[in-house]
């Protein structure tokens, strides 16, 4: 199963430049939206890229931190609740609680 939610990080990290789940609102959703909202979006998409980079690097208390912050911002932003899971697997955590952050995320950006 791919979790299209599940991404981030720089361009490099990702398959192109542009990823569709960093376009979360379509365009007639985002005219809508404050340009408060829409900060707070664009700082925990960075919040979560510098987490994907951490988690890269193996720097899992950095990268928990960082993508603790992202949700705190925006708390449906799917990559950062996927990473999130994803991170929690990864380190042996509660497997139940990644599985439920990851499930969000794809609720939230399904495939």
């Amino acid at each position: 199963m791919t979790w299209a939610a599940c991404t981030g990080g720089p361009p490099s990290f990702r398959q192109g430049a542009s990823h569709p789940s960093h376009h979360v609102l379509d365009l007639a959703e985002r005219d809508s939206v404050s340009p408060a909202r829409e900060q707070k979006r664009q700082d925990a998409r960075r919040l979560n890229d510098e987490g994907v980079v951490m988690m890269s690097a193996l720097q899992y208390d950095r990268a928990e931190h960082l993508l603790r912050n992202a949700m705190d911002l925006d708390p449906s932003y799917p990559p950062a609740l996927c990473n999130f899971g994803r991170l929690l697997a990864r380190r042996g955590g509660n497997l139940q609680a990644a599985g439920h952050m990851m499930r969000t995320a794809h609720e939230l950006q399904p495939t």
